[in-house]
């Protein structure tokens, strides 16, 4: 592809907004994800939400989704992620939501096992979202089923690959990803070449974060996080997928404030002040919009020698 899916130049096409950040300047964010099902058909072994899904193992209740869909909206977020907390196809209304959100200004990208598609869904999907990436993390069979624990056929994964590439329109992406682990690790480069063959546009690769085997941050702080967000299939905010679930980091409660109030309110700006990078995944995917932002914050020597 010409286009560069995984690239922190991508702030550069909100400019106005990063010279308000590195100014300390409140903005509204550009993207949000909702997980909008606490459930999931996988067990991966490396799942980050797995207590929260325990704990809390629901659906988002349909009147608070079209809620949540419509605020976004309004305030001037401009594309969500259906993603995390658990898969979002165990949601027996997606349809409805898609339905929903295309009826908005939003733009909708979809992350997904891919383990309950039917045609009407993947229709819904093309119909309704600019892309839609597979977390596939495996090359064989016995892999897949070892890492993703669940009792869906790898096979049948790359069929519904296959039908995407043969009936999505042309501005629609099909993705996949990969998350490098023990257990997978040597299948990377196979696994690509198979799921470009079904049909996929790009493989994204993550290694598992690893608390034991912390790396440095090149950033001191978070600024990323005014940019983007998520929103948990109760209705609670966090400052990133990281956070879920933790109710020390959470930024309010959508069954009882708006997000408006939540995002300029003093709460946000609480959790914000007390964030510690030193507990972040050292492989966040955020770390090269956080360099970038970093760097343009800083009095810089020598700038305008090139």
């Amino acid at each position: 592809m010409k286009d560069k899916i995984f690239t922190s130049y991508k702030l550069l096409n909100s400019f106005d907004k990063v010279e308000r950040v590195v100014s300390n300047r409140q903005i509204i964010p550009t993207s949000f994800g909702i997980g909008i099902s606490n459930q999931c058909n996988h067990n991966c072994i490396w799942c980050i939400d797995r207590e929260l899904r325990t704990a809390n193992p629901i659906n988002i209740k349909l009147k608070l989704a079209f809620s949540v869909i419509d605020q976004l909206d309004k305030f001037g977020v401009k594309t969500i992620i259906f993603s995390g907390s658990g898969e979002p196809l165990c949601h027996m209304d997606f349809i409805e939501i898609l339905t929903k959100v295309k009826s908005s200004n939003l733009k909708a990208g979809l992350i997904t096992n891919g383990g309950f598609l039917n045609k009407d869904i993947a229709n819904a999907i093309m119909d309704s979202c600019e892309f839609i990436r597979f977390s596939i993390d495996a090359g064989k069979e016995k892999t897949y089923k070892r890492v993703h624990r669940s009792g869906n056929p790898l096979e049948s994964i790359l069929g519904w690959i296959r039908y995407f590439n043969n009936e999505k329109p042309d501005n629609f992406v099909i993705g996949t990803s990969f998350l490098m682990h023990k257990l997978n690790h040597g299948e990377v480069v196979s696994a690509s070449k198979i799921f470009k063959d079904a049909g996929a546009s790009y493989v994204q690769v993550r290694i598992e974060h690893d608390k034991a085997k912390k790396l440095p941050l090149n950033f001191s702080k978070c600024r990323i996080q005014n940019f983007t967000g998520a929103i948990t299939a109760d209705g609670k905010v966090y400052p990133c997928c990281h956070m879920r679930g933790n109710s020390s980091l959470c930024l309010g409660d959508l069954n009882k404030q708006s997000f408006k109030d939540i995002w300029l309110g003093d709460r946000r700006k609480e959790v914000i002040s007390k964030l510690n990078i030193e507990e972040c995944p050292s492989y966040c995917r955020y770390a090269g919009y956080n360099e970038m932002l970093e760097y343009l914050s800083e009095e810089r020597l020598h700038c305008d020698f090139l």
